[in-house]
């Protein structure tokens, strides 16, 4: 299972790992992105892929790490992180919560309070 958006009331760790059934199908999205180094994205598909920003909207793409577990960050760490977003650049401090090889996940306050988060590809966020 890939989460990429954590909203106020959900964790922004992974406190177990989640397991299918073995008859379960994986969608196509799912299995393109869990190619190794690389990592696929959709479209946005609800309003909770909007923040705003400096007064701007701006709308996100969906990053997912695939069948890779990712690492819980933990303690979280701060850092600048330019987000994934269809619409412009947004570089904004957030906070880093886990990892895999290719993406971090990070969690961020937009403008109108409301704690988001986004997997971000490893190269735009910095410590």
């Amino acid at each position: 299972m890939a989460a990429d958006f954590i909203r106020a009331t959900q964790h922004t760790e992974y406190d177990q790992q989640i397991t299918f059934p073995e008859d379960a199908q994986k969608s196509a999205a799912a299995s393109a992105a869990s190619s190794p180094g690389r990592a696929e994205t959709s479209p946005p598909w609800e309003a909770a892929d909007s923040f705003t920003h400096e007064n701007e909207n701006y709308t996100m793409w969906r990053l997912y790490p695939g069948e890779e577990a990712p690492e819980p960050i933990t303690p979280h760490r701060t850092a600048t992180a330019e987000l994934p977003t269809q619409t412009g650049q947004v570089i904004r401090q957030v906070q880093a919560t886990a990892r895999t090889s290719q993406l971090i996940h990070v969690a961020w306050t937009d403008d109108a309070g409301e704690i988001l988060g986004a997997w971000c590809p490893a190269r735009s966020v910095i410590f």
